[in-house]
């Protein structure tokens, strides 16, 4: 799974954004274990476009769902593709 991790400079982060191919990437802070949310690649763009200088991702990050075990994601998931496809996007497994 890729991932970045809160310190990481935002030159960084957009080009794991774009060598990745994906559009959201779990934020972890100091440990592995720590997901702090999930940022979206429109998220970092939108205050570049307007002219706001970012510095600090934590102020861009949207609420991570975590869960422990594959039933559990059921709960969430409705069974339309197109909503699914939303929800396995946001959703950070913490199993390993």
């Amino acid at each position: 799974m890729e991932t970045v991790r809160v310190d990481t400079p935002l030159p960084d982060i957009i080009n794991t954004f774009l060598s990745s191919g994906y559009s959201r990437l779990p934020v972890l802070g100091e440990t592995q274990d720590e997901v702090l949310g999930v940022l979206h690649i429109r998220d970092i763009f939108k205050p570049i476009v307007d002219g706001i200088p970012q510095t600090d991702i934590r102020q861009l990050l949207r609420p991570a769902i975590l869960w422990w075990s594959p039933h559990m994601v059921m709960m969430f998931c409705p069974n339309s593709v197109s909503k699914v496809h939303i929800w396995r996007w946001s959703l950070v497994s913490t199993d390993r």
